[in-house]
């Protein structure tokens, strides 16, 4: 994420809100736990209270790591920057096969403590979920950077998953 962030032309303060909501988004991170996101926020408010940061700049990072629970953004609250942001935490989705094999390997051993079956059928809803939306990626140079591959490793993914094989190489 913060390769792309690097790449990004952002003004100072999204900078800082981008920043921080990179970092602080998965600092909790429990494969066994269901509020991480939260939780996540919690200890980013902590940061932001030693550190006396402007309530409007806790809110922000806050609404932007809470948009990671669902990857999508209200109405009320899209931006520009809160959705790159959410474009960078996808870009995994993305990447070449054999990059996109080792993070899914990753996640299943995240979620290691779940019987095969189980993790199976939850990580095909989590993906198909992505995968029926008309777009992936909400900004057009993501989308036509990460658009076309995401969708062949989701798919693939799905495939192993439905088969019995955790392995989207298979």
């Amino acid at each position: 994420m913060f390769e792309l962030f690097d790449q990004a032309d952002l003004d100072d303060q999204n900078q800082v809100v981008i920043a921080l909501a990179v970092f602080f988004h998965d600092i909790v991170y429990d494969a066994k736990r269901n509020d991480n996101e939260l939780m996540s926020i919690e200890v980013f408010k902590q940061f932001a209270a030693d550190i006396s940061l402007e309530q409007q700049l806790l809110d922000r990072v806050g609404l932007f790591i809470a948009a990671t629970i669902a990857h999508a953004v209200p109405a009320q609250a899209r931006s520009h920057h809160l959705t790159l942001f959410l474009d960078f935490d996808l870009a995994i989705l993305g990447m070449p096969p054999e990059t996109y094999d080792e993070y899914a390997q990753q996640i299943r051993q995240e979620y290691i403590h779940f019987p095969d079956d189980a993790y199976a059928s939850g990580r095909a809803a989590v993906l198909s979920k992505f995968s029926g939306r008309d777009t992936l990626f909400f900004h057009k140079s993501m989308q036509e950077r990460f658009e076309a591959q995401a969708r062949e490793n989701v798919v693939r993914e799905i495939r192993a998953l439905t088969k019995g094989s955790s392995d989207p190489a298979m």
